[in-house]
């Protein structure tokens, strides 16, 4: 009875050593491969057209505006890009008569032009892909400072100037199809005139078209 006690102690104590072994081989592979994915997780470059709502400032103070451009968005690192490209700024502004007199007015067309260069990082793109969420066209939160070079309003016997914007943003993409995406991002920079510095809210609605 003794003898067969220990014999099977022995293979109870053996087949405990071999699935402490597997286990451990297994959990290795396991946290290797989960290693190794989290190493490959980047976002995408894009090329496209964009549209957009929001504010800008310019000699007719804070405006809403509409902007058509086109946009290439450069990786940087895994989660981070620098977005650049062209754009017009369309607004409506109005045009008093007298200096002092907000009475008479006429509403006008303005068009500026700008270009734009925008560093941005995907803050919790990473988490997204690893938790099976969707990530389509970098859909993530992201950080960005969108610093922006524009132009007056283009019009005859109106000297042409520039400015500079540069904010800081928060916002969030969220990709519509595999071609069509929606971003929204708000927060606060300055305005430079080169002659004058101004607070400025910056508050943005964006739909983009990537070839």
């Amino acid at each position: 009875m003794e003898s067969f006690y220990k014999t099977n102690m022995k293979r109870l104590l053996f087949i405990g050593i071999i699935q402490c072994f597997v286990l451990s081989i297994y959990t290795q592979k396991k946290v290797y491969f989960e290693s190794e994915q989290e190493k490959n997780v980047s976002i995408s470059p894009y090329k496209g057209i964009e549209m957009g709502l929001g504010s800008v400032m310019n000699e007719s103070g804070l405006k809403g505006n509409f902007t058509i451009g086109y946009f290439t968005e450069s990786l940087l690192s895994k989660s981070s890009s620098l977005i650049w490209g062209a754009k017009t700024i369309n607004t409506i502004y109005k045009n008093y008569s007298l200096p002092n007199d907000f009475t008479n007015f006429q509403s006008k067309y303005g068009l500026q032009l700008a270009v734009f260069a925008e560093p941005r990082w995907y803050f919790n793109y990473k988490k997204r892909i690893l938790t099976g969420k969707p990530t389509g066209i970098n859909t993530a939160w992201f950080l960005s400072s969108p610093i922006e070079l524009s132009t007056s309003y283009i019009k005859p016997n109106n000297p042409l100037s520039l400015a500079l914007s540069v904010p800081l943003t928060i916002g969030f993409r969220s990709d519509l199809s595999k071609q069509f995406f929606i971003e929204c991002s708000g927060g606060v920079g300055i305005f430079y005139e080169f002659s004058s510095v101004i607070p400025l809210p910056v508050l943005r609605l964006k739909g983009g078209y990537i070839f």
